[in-house]
């Protein structure tokens, strides 16, 4: 797409699309089989040091509908520590028309066990496993968080999300890292959180781990001690609910941002609330 024709489209749309959204309308250019989208994830786990899961959709109307419907209700669930794929992660949904070319598999081969619609990439885009997961797994929040999270990252003490994690401190300016650490109490700092805030998409993963890590020393607290790095991460989830591109959303799907009702309009400080951020519309063919 030329720049003349992004602005054209950008001019005549309703923009409740994201940005990342509207660009992946666009049809693949001549010769090439990947959408521009594509390349975007492709790029986003490059330069994140994220791992990336795709997901194929199915062929049948009414699950890939349950199917996207299932993916924004985990995502809108801001207060919800069962939705970490979305920050660790890179979620990327493919039809499997799409998926074939892309990933280079044969979903057509009668000497498979089974049929993948799972499929893990490691940070420079490759794809390393394969797995076969239920509808019902999008369906409930702990079964989503564990079935993305744990191919990636594996089930014994996390040794990847970990390395990861110490990769990405390694580029941390030490003011970061000093308010992290702050941030791993069960104390609330908020100059701190401020500090980190400002960085948290670029390192979430790195997030998650500590939250991970400072929760479980917390774990015989009574009553349990909710973190202060998760009450970041919710603050990230909100925040980012109120930005049109919102680069944790998986792609491939189209989304509609939802207006909220201003609760209180001679203010105008309204937000949008928890659960209520987007809304799913389709996956996209191309």
């Amino acid at each position: 797409m030329d720049r003349r024709a992004f602005l054209h489209i950008v001019a005549g749309s309703p923009l409740i699309f994201g940005l990342r959204e509207l660009l992946a309308q666009d049809p693949a250019p001549a010769g090439k089989a990947a959408p521009e989208w594509w390349s975007a994830a492709l790029k986003r786990m490059k330069e994140t040091n994220r791992y990336g899961i795709v997901l194929v959709v199915p062929n049948d109307a009414k699950e890939r509908e349950r199917w996207g419907k299932a993916l924004i209700a985990r995502y809108n669930e801001f207060h919800s520590d069962s939705h970490e794929p979305f920050g660790a992660v890179v979620l990327i949904c493919l039809t499997k028309s799409l998926a074939g070319p892309l990933l280079k598999h044969d979903f057509d081969d009668p000497k498979a066990v089974f049929t993948p619609n799972q499929f893990i990439l490691s940070p420079d885009g490759r794809w390393r496993h394969c797995f076969k997961i239920e509808t019902g797994v999008l369906e409930e929040a702990s079964r989503f968080s564990f079935s993305c999270i744990t191919p990636a990252y594996g089930i014994s003490g996390e040794d990847k999300l970990k390395a990861q994690a110490e990769a990405i401190e390694k580029s941390l300016p030490e003011p970061t890292r000093k308010a992290l650490h702050k941030l791993t109490e069960a104390t609330y700092d908020a100059e701190a959180a401020a500090a980190l805030l400002e960085k948290a998409d670029a390192i979430l993963p790195w997030i998650v781990y500590h939250c991970r890590v400072s929760e479980a020393m917390h774990v015989d607290a009574k009553p349990p001690v909710r973190v202060a790095l998760r009450t970041l991460l919710t603050q990230y989830w909100s925040r980012q609910s109120l930005i049109e591109a919102d680069p944790c959303l998986p792609f491939g799907v189209k989304v509609e941002a939802l207006p909220e009702e201003d609760p209180c309009p001679p203010c105008g400080r309204s937000m949008v609330g928890p659960g209520k951020a987007r809304k799913f519309l389709s996956f996209f063919e191309k």
